[in-house]
């Protein structure tokens, strides 16, 4: 679908969208169009710049916003942030490598979250979760399930992640204001939000003390 001239793109949308609001959706995701690269054009039928290609991709997520629709894409890129609502990302955590450059600078202004099971180990090696280094960046968690089976298996694990959506809904709109590594193997993690609110994430397999605070295994503590 990205390789689709974006002029093209969005000449489509509009004349499918009669059969699309049929579905009365809430929400589209705009797969691939802020994944993929500025693309150039040199069809001499129907030719496209750079420049011209980042005007077409967001005027298709506009055109859908202006549908009444939230409006997600994959993975995103900065351009893409001010018409999209969320984005998939493929973000990965590697204690002392990870730096939270995305939502230092735009977690108040777009929900993210990113291809990684919630209850599955994260790249650290320690064991521990994903679900943690999403608690620490401030992202959504994003579960997938095609069938009930995959749901019955996942059931338990899903209700213990809430407390990732309660502290969504305490930080989800707030500038993330700082990260910090804790120690000098860079298993412990610290970020802070504009409202005040911090969390520490212990990545380590064993507990860690943060100032004077024990922060058992593979889990967090929130900080007012």
């Amino acid at each position: 679908a990205y390789l689709l001239n974006r002029r093209c793109a969005l000449g489509y949308a509009r004349r499918n969208w009669k059969q699309m609001a049929q579905l009365q959706t809430g929400g589209m995701f705009i797969d691939t169009t802020t994944a993929s690269p500025l693309y150039e054009d040199y069809d001499p039928a129907h030719p496209l710049s750079r420049a011209d290609d980042e005007h077409y991709k967001l005027e298709l997520l506009k055109f859908f916003r202006s549908q009444g629709q939230l409006v997600g894409s994959e993975e995103t890129r900065d351009f893409g942030v001010p018409q999209l609502d969320w984005c998939e990302t493929r973000h990965q955590h590697v204690p002392g490598v990870s730096i939270p450059l995305w939502p230092l600078v735009y977690h108040d202004a777009i929900v993210t979250t990113r291809y990684a099971v919630p209850h599955q180990p994260d790249a650290s090696g320690s064991g521990a979760p994903n679900l943690l280094a999403d608690m620490l960046w401030g992202y959504a968690l994003l579960w997938h399930w095609t069938d009930r089976k995959q749901w019955e298996h996942d059931r338990e694990a899903f209700i213990s992640s809430l407390a990732v959506d309660r502290w969504m809904q305490r930080i989800g709109l707030q500038d993330m204001t700082d990260h910090a590594y804790i120690g000098e193997d860079h298993l412990v993690e610290r970020t802070e939000f504009s409202g005040g609110s911090a969390i520490v994430v212990n990545f380590a397999r064993e507990p860690r003390q943060v100032d004077g605070a024990n922060v058992p295994a593979h889990t967090f503590k929130i900080l007012d």
